[in-house]
Order: C-alpha cells, then structure tokens, then sequence
C-alpha cells in the first residue's frame, strides 16, 4: 500500500502507532493481578516466564536471576524492619549513598518531612534517616502508592537479556506485554536509592568493555487497585557470581524507593 507523503503520511503513521500502543495496553490490561507481590507465587512466575535474549544467559543465570527478583521483591515489601532490609542490601556488597547525594539529588530532606512530619537533622547519620523514614512509611497506609500484588502467571512478567559494550551499551527490550506496556506508558519513574555498588553496570562497562544486563518487568498493581508495570534491571556480576539491582522503575504511583 502506498501513502502520499506529507501530513497524510504523518497521520497515518500515528494512527498505525497509536492502534498498536491500544493493542499492547489492551494486553496488559488483561492480566490477572492477585499474587502477593512478597510471596512465593511470584518466584515461580519469574522462573516459567518468557526470556527475551535466551541466548546471553546460561540456565544457571536465568534461574539465578528470578530467584533474586523475587527475593529483593519479598524482602522489599516483608523485612520486618529497616535492619533486616539494610542487612539483605549489605550482603550483596551495597553500601550506603552518601546524604550529601541523597539530599541534592533525591532531595531526602523534603521525603523525610513528608513521611516523618519532622524537618531531618542537620546532623543525622545515613543509619538514623534510613530507619526513621522506613518505620513511618510502615506505620502509614497510602493504598495510591503501596504496590501489593503482582501478576498471577508467567504471561504478567517479561525478562529480557543482553550483554552490551562501549559500542552499543543499549540495554535490553522485550516483545512481550508487560515490557511493551511499560515502554508505551508515557510515564516511567524510576525511584530514588538509598544504596551504591562499587560494581555497578556503569563501572563494569568502562573496566571489562562489556556487561551482561537484564529487565525483569512484571505488571502489578497499588492497594487502591491502579495498575501497571514495575522494571527491575540487573547487571550479572562474576565476583559474587550473582546478579546485582542496579534500578527499579514503574509507569504508576508507588512507594519503590530502595
């Protein structure tokens, strides 16, 4: 079929993306989401998902890195308190971020007013921010953002690998739903981080020239029942032969602050 060219063409390109973008929100949309966002039911999804890129990982790698998604995800949502988190994060080989970073960055003096009700000290350590805002975000119930429930089948997740390079460092995208969903949302955020990794994929890049990456995307929804995607992306790490999060982003409101 030929178009003319000009603004007939432009139109019908966008109505050409814009059927698409319905098709792939009309997908999403059809996933059931009941499974407990920290239980057991979500490991199980990641391990029968679809894989994007198969062949950049070994089977022990893909067992590996949906078992460390849902473990970041059980922990994330079910530690019992700031210390259990802060331990799970340090045995990784996370440390702190600076409060300096955090307060330029992540401007932590306006989340801790908001969640603690109090301006943060001058003189706080990272150890006293950390616990204070976490036991108020436990304490409150805000059903718009506290993400509950993940997809009930490995139809509701999407993993997608790719070993990048200096030449082509772009990371890894996915045909499936979930990671179709998010791509086509209009609206990813990517949420703040309290921790650093001295072997971040960014650092393994410049020292090897290359980095074995990953997105595990899954659709999920808050208390309030507002749904959508959430993206955890990993970089394989061979000093601890385990994958390492290197961010969490998602296309709707929710407290993901890691």
């Amino acid at each position: 079929m030929t178009f003319v060219r000009g603004h007939q063409a432009v139109r019908v390109e966008d109505d050409l993306q814009a059927e698409y973008t319905a098709s792939i929100r009309s997908d999403a949309a059809s996933v059931q989401i009941t499974a407990p966002i920290a239980g057991n039911e979500v490991h199980g999804h990641l391990a029968a998902s679809s894989v994007h890129g198969e062949d950049a990982v070994t089977r022990a790698q893909r067992r590996l890195l949906a078992a460390e998604a849902a473990e970041f995800l059980r922990v994330r949502f079910d530690a019992s308190d700031a210390d259990e988190y802060a331990s799970w994060m340090r045995s990784r080989g996370f440390v702190p971020a600076g409060l300096a970073e955090l307060r330029s960055f992540w401007h932590i003096d306006d989340i801790y007013r908001a969640d603690v009700g109090l301006p943060m000290p001058d003189d706080v350590t990272f150890e006293d921010a950390w616990r204070d805002i976490w036991r108020a975000a436990s304490r409150s119930k805000r059903p718009r953002v506290d993400l509950t429930h993940a997809a009930n089948a490995p139809e509701g997740y999407s993993i997608a690998a790719r070993r990048i390079t200096l030449a082509d460092p772009s990371w890894p995208q996915a045909p499936h739903p979930p990671f179709q969903a998010l791509v086509h949302s209009g609206a990813v955020h990517t949420s703040h981080s309290w921790w650093r990794h001295p072997r971040a994929w960014q650092e393994q890049l410049k020292a090897n020239g290359s980095a074995l990456v990953a997105h595990v995307v899954f659709m999920a929804r808050n208390a309030d029942g507002s749904r959508g995607a959430v993206c955890l992306a990993f970089v394989w790490d061979d000093a601890t032969g385990n994958w390492l999060l290197q961010s969490v982003s998602t296309d709707i409101p929710a407290r993901l602050e890691y």
